[in-house]
């Protein structure tokens, strides 16, 4: 009989992870992580980290100048060296003036709607509650110390392989789908890509002050005395005696009523206007002037679907009828308007300093929903009546 021998073989392939290759460097340098990194998505509306765009690896087992962190192949790292600890203050009266402590340079950024920036943030909401429901004026102390390093991301970074996937997906569907699949990668990857950042460390006290207290206080001296109590909390030395109490700052700290270490609205956003609404995230210039019996600056849109008693000539019924409700349904009505803005900046500079404004005319179309309630009705009444001619 013939006898077949079969040989098998096993061969045992070593796969690389990027995790895999970081602990590596990490034992064979003895360096830690840097955890701020550039390529990350950013959500510039709530002012959020989002899903990575860069591909992350550590093939090269890169460290910063000094060696003490680890970063990716992908980036590279410039030492700032800043040491000095640099304190200010500032009142915020309306949280439409507020910005974030941390990512002001990308929040001020030109884009469509722009004051629409940040203004889904969580630090937002917080400053926008608390100046509300306490009748309050936020008053922002910050010290900002060591910015060691800028982290940029190369001008050819490579991009991660989920988000180059999704943006295959998008290419393939463009007559299909695309504007969907579009929103998915915004809803994950955000509206904007971190390719520079700043490393290093700050504080920040926001204090909520008595408006009325700050209405009748000098603007100079309220900042001035954030500082003091800042510092005094902090214990800098910043040139005055900080920790002398004094009638002053024993008012300043009596009038805090809170304080924190640590789809667009167009409607009136001042909180003490007649036409006021909470929910306001964009200001329409509608908190000036006689408040009416149109809810929160609106106005009628509808006159076409509206119809009168032909019987009286006015939405009314005549004695001894009432009018009795038949039924309510909501209309929505769709359409298109196209809105424009201007885009401007700086231009045809002289020594740096005598510069021309020169703006660029923007318009886009804008998709809007209409959405109107009908109420129909019937005039009856119980009583004997002649019978019509």
């Amino acid at each position: 009989k013939g006898r077949r021998i079969i040989f098998l073989n096993l061969f045992l392939i070593e796969v690389t992870s990027d995790s895999a290759m970081a602990l590596r460097c990490r034992t064979n340098l003895s360096a830690l992580d840097q955890e701020v990194l550039s390529g990350e998505g950013w959500d510039n509306l709530r002012s959020m980290d989002m899903g990575r765009v860069m591909n992350f690896s550590y093939s090269q087992c890169q460290t910063t100048e000094d060696g003490v962190y680890l970063i990716p192949d992908e980036v590279f790292v410039i030492p700032q060296k800043f040491t000095d600890v640099v304190t200010s203050s500032e009142v915020i009266s309306n949280w439409f003036e507020q910005h974030s402590s941390t990512s002001q340079s990308i929040n001020v950024g030109v884009s469509f709607l722009p004051g629409l920036n940040a203004k889904f943030s969580t630090e937002n909401q917080w400053v926008k509650t608390h100046q509300v429901q306490d009748r309050s004026v936020t008053n922002r102390a910050v010290a900002r110390r060591n910015f060691l390093y800028t982290v940029q991301a190369q001008p050819d970074f490579t991009l991660d392989g989920r988000f180059v996937r999704q943006a295959e997906e998008i290419a393939d569907a463009i007559e299909n789908k695309a504007a969907y699949l579009s929103e998915k990668m915004v809803l994950g990857y955000g509206t904007h890509v971190i390719t520079s950042i700043n490393a290093g460390a700050s504080l920040v006290q926001e204090d909520y002050l008595s408006a009325s207290y700050v209405s009748t206080t000098d603007k100079f001296s309220v900042k001035a005395l954030a500082g003091l109590n800042f510092s005094d909390k902090l214990k800098f030395d910043i040139g005055s005696n900080g920790a002398q109490e004094t009638s002053d700052s024993l008012s300043y700290q009596g009038n805090i009523t809170y304080f924190m270490v640590g789809h667009p609205s167009t409607r009136a956003s001042t909180s003490h206007s007649t036409n006021f609404n909470f929910q306001a995230n964009v200001e329409d210039n509608c908190c000036k002037g006689p408040a009416t019996n149109l809810t929160f600056c609106e106005y009628p849109i509808c006159q076409n679907l509206a119809q009168m008693n032909p019987d009286t000539g006015s939405y009314s019924c005549r004695d001894p009828y009432t009018h009795t409700l038949l039924r309510g349904e909501v209309l929505n009505q769709n359409n298109n308007k196209i809105e424009c803005y201007d885009i401007c900046n700086e231009c045809n500079c002289l020594l740096r300093m005598f510069c021309d404004k020169c703006c660029d005319r923007v318009c886009v179309d804008v998709f809007h929903v209409r959405s109107t309630r009908i109420d129909s009705y019937w005039c009856s009444t119980n009583e004997v009546t002649p019978e019509p001619l």
